[in-house]
């Protein structure tokens, strides 16, 4: 299998050479031996094809940077530093129990519940329903995490979601599957509301 080769340029103008887009550290390629010798130092040529990529993927990273604050603030009413506010129609009480960190996965994740904050993952796929079950039912697991007794966590979560979101889950799944079951509920409850509407 033969490899691709590519021009490596010396930064002093001298003619190029081709060779591997991934040379070993002793290939004489990878050096200007004219240059080396006047300059008493090591001239490492470089590839400007190699450098053009680098460079549009340097471009393409920080406009996605630019991007993520909007999409925080405009998709779910976060504030600039990634922390949730405690708006009424992401959390139906009128404050949060402890504060909320929001960071970025490729795929769903839970919630981790400590003593001094909630850190939240949001992932591509997520609608407000996902966000709002999401945040709830940590929220309220936040409550009764030093608790021992797993009937009485459940009970709490049920009880709180169904006087604030107005839904009851069963939690049959256990509460670690409270997210998933109370994001359906709600996306039922949506759908039944637009129903009603037409």
């Amino acid at each position: 299998m033969s490899v691709k080769m590519i021009r490596w340029a010396c930064p002093n103008g001298c003619p190029g050479v081709l060779g591997p887009s991934r040379p070993r550290r002793d290939d004489v390629r990878r050096y200007c031996l004219k240059c080396s010798e006047d300059s008493g130092r090591l001239v490492e040529r470089v590839a400007p094809v190699i450098e053009r990529r680098r460079q549009s993927a340097k471009e393409r990273a920080k406009r996605k940077r630019a991007l993520a604050p909007r999409k925080r603030v405009t998709t779910f009413g976060l504030n600039g530093a990634g922390r949730l506010e405690p708006v009424e129609w992401l959390w139906p009480w009128s404050s949060m129990p402890a504060p909320v960190d929001v960071r970025y996965s490729s795929k769903p994740r839970r919630p981790i519940i400590g003593d001094e904050e909630i850190i939240f993952y949001e992932y591509p796929e997520m609608d407000f329903h996902d966000m709002r079950a999401a945040v709830v039912v940590a929220g309220l697991r936040h409550h009764v995490r030093d608790r021992g007794d797993c009937v009485a966590a459940r009970a709490h979560v049920r009880t709180n979601v169904e006087t604030g979101l107005g839904v009851r889950p069963t939690l049959n799944g256990g509460i670690d599957d409270a997210q998933r079951e109370v994001a359906a509920l709600l996306r039922a409850k949506a759908a039944c509301a637009e129903l009603e509407k037409a």
